[in-house]
């Protein structure tokens, strides 16, 4: 079926991205396992958000070790020499998140490799929450530049978690409260949990999606998010424990806000084999032909929109516990 051929070019593609090989074990549907190269031991990394490619580099954010203080780091791997380096130290990447590749433009330097904006949370420690752009040189220096951060005034964030690049090169992320509730960002919240939008041209900032404040540490926690493969739609996950589903929303024909009217869709709940685990959530999400893959703890999730049906599982396995949102992130 188109099902079963889709969801085996989705896979192959992802097993190819990350260096490892895919073994089909039920050729009426697409459940399979990672076959890994052990020499790229991203067990050690403790990966958490991203990552971003831009070759030989893989980019990533870390867990933070403590929420009491700034303690997420941004690291980089080279996948031919496997060494491993420090981009961002703790002081320096501001709780960074979510991340995702910047769109090539014809008047860069050709000395560019590439370019990656960034999720930062911010801290209660004196660091404003922020989009960034970082771009790598071909002699694997960085360049580092602030989009658009909180002023206290008109802008104010929560801890802006993942993000996108929509067709019109327009940057959109979502802002939930985790922040608020994890202790390091202000409470109460100065924000509702949000989707936004950053002009490509002029950096204006835009709240597109409101989707209302907390009650008692509870409300609707967007958290990835991607488009359609016609720019249409936007999806994004909700990752709070009573609903962990993933909604969509249509565009206008600009496709720069929201439909006029809309509100968000239910597309499906993506719940684990245990439905109490805080830790099996639909965190990362990325559409890969035609399908929206998300992550289930150790499990990637595969999902018709159009059928609004969860069509099955990409086992992780527990070896990958520790990278379960790496591979989420990677397509």
């Amino acid at each position: 079926t188109n099902d079963h051929h889709a969801g085996q070019t989705a896979l192959h593609r992802m097993g190819a991205a990350c260096n490892c090989g895919i073994r089909m074990e039920d050729p009426k549907f697409f459940k399979a396992q990672w076959i890994v190269k052990t020499d790229l031991k991203f067990e050690a990394t403790k990966a958490h958000e991203g990552p971003v490619l831009l070759y030989p580099y893989i980019y990533f954010t870390t867990t933070p070790d403590t929420h009491e203080k700034p303690s997420a780091e941004i690291w980089r791997i080279n996948l031919d020499t496997k060494k491993r380096e420090l981009v961002r130290s703790m002081d320096k990447a501001n709780m960074a998140n979510g991340m995702v590749l910047c769109p090539p433009k014809p008047t860069e330097s050709k000395t560019v490799i590439g370019s990656f904006f960034t999720c930062e949370q911010g801290h209660n420690k004196g660091m404003k929450a922020r989009i960034s752009k970082t771009t790598i040189h071909q002699d694997g220096t960085h360049t580092y530049e602030v989009i658009v951060e909180e002023n206290g005034k008109d802008i104010n964030f929560n801890s802006p978690n993942d993000i996108a690049v929509a067709p019109d090169h327009a940057i959109w992320f979502t802002d939930p409260t985790y922040g608020s509730i994890q202790g390091f960002r202000p409470n109460p919240p100065k924000a509702p949990n949000s989707i936004y939008r950053i002009d490509p041209e002029t950096k204006e900032v835009k709240r597109v999606v409101d989707l209302g404040g907390d009650k008692d540490g509870k409300g609707c926690k967007p958290n990835g998010l991607c488009f359609s493969g016609d720019g249409k739609t936007l999806y994004f996950t909700d990752t709070m424990l009573d609903d962990r589903s993933i909604y969509g929303i249509p565009l206008n024909k600009k496709g720069d806000d929201v439909a006029p009217g809309a509100e968000p869709e239910h597309v499906v709940r993506v719940l684990p084999a245990d439905p109490e685990s805080d830790n099996a959530i639909p965190d990362g999400l990325k559409w890969v032909d035609g399908l929206l893959v998300t992550s289930c703890g150790p499990n990637l999730a595969f999902i018709d929109p159009v059928k609004k049906q969860r069509l099955g599982d990409f086992e992780l396995g527990d070896h990958f516990e520790s990278v379960r949102h790496l591979c989420a992130h990677a397509y």
